[in-house]
C-alpha cells in the first residue's frame, strides 16, 4: 500500500540509493561540482546567525553571532596512481556538524538539480571522457573474460592430470 503512494525516483535519487549500498563511510564519498567547467563550487550547509545591535546614535547595525557553514568543493583533478580520486570534497566534521550529518545534507542538496554539487559518480562529463570511460569498461570486460577462460583451461588441465594419476594408481593396484 505504501508503495502506491510513493513518487517515482528521479535519476539522481536512484543513483544515490545505489551508491548508499556500496559506500558505508562518509570518507568513501567524494563530491565534485556538477558542471565540468566549474573550478570550484561553494555550498552553504547551515545559515549563519546575526542580530541587530544599536549603534549608539539611534540606528542599528548587524552583528554576526555565528557565521554560515559553507563548504568549498574543488574540481575533479584526476586519478592517482593507486586509483584514488584527486580533488573534490570528502565529507568531514565541520563546525558542530559530524561527518555523517554533512554527508546527509550534501546528498539531500545533490538531489536538487539547481545545486552545484553531486557525488563523483554523477558528475557531468564531456563526450571524450564518456567515450574513454566506455573504452575502459569494454577493455576491462574483455580482460576479465580472458582471465576466466584462462582459469577454466588451467582447471581443465589440472583435472586431466588428476584423472591420469588416478588411472596410474589404479593400474598399479591391478598389477599387484
Amino acid at each position: 500500500m505504501a508503495k502506491e503512494n510513493e513518487e517515482p525516483k528521479s535519476g539522481m535519487e536512484s543513483l544515490i540509493d545505489k551508491l548508499r549500498k556500496a559506500k558505508k563511510k562518509p570518507s568513501d564519498w567524494v563530491f565534485v561540482p556538477r558542471r565540468k567547467k566549474f573550478d570550484k563550487a561553494r555550498v552553504m550547509v547551515e545559515d549563519g546567525e546575526a542580530k541587530l545591535v544599536g549603534d549608539g546614535s539611534g540606528g542599528f547595525k548587524t552583528h554576526r553571532v555565528r557565521p554560515p557553514l559553507t563548504i568549498r568543493v574543488q574540481q575533479f583533478r584526476g586519478l592517482g596512481s593507486k586509483g584514488e580520486i584527486q580533488g573534490g570534497y570528502r565529507p568531514q566534521a565541520e563546525g558542530s556538524w559530524t561527518a555523517e550529518e554533512i554527508l546527509e545534507a550534501m546528498l539531500e542538496m545533490s538531489k536538487n538539480p539547481a545545486c552545484e554539487i553531486v557525488p563523483y559518480e554523477a558528475r557531468e562529463m564531456g563526450k571524450e571522457a564518456k567515450d574513454a570511460e566506455m573504452n575502459l569498461i569494454t577493455e576491462r570486460k574483455l580482460r576479465l573474460d580472458a582471465e576466466d577462460k584462462l582459469r577454466a583451461l588451467e582447471d581443465d588441465g589440472a583435472a586431466k592430470d588428476r584423472r591420469i594419476k588416478e588411472l596410474e594408481e589404479a593400474a598399479k593396484g591391478m598389477k599387484k
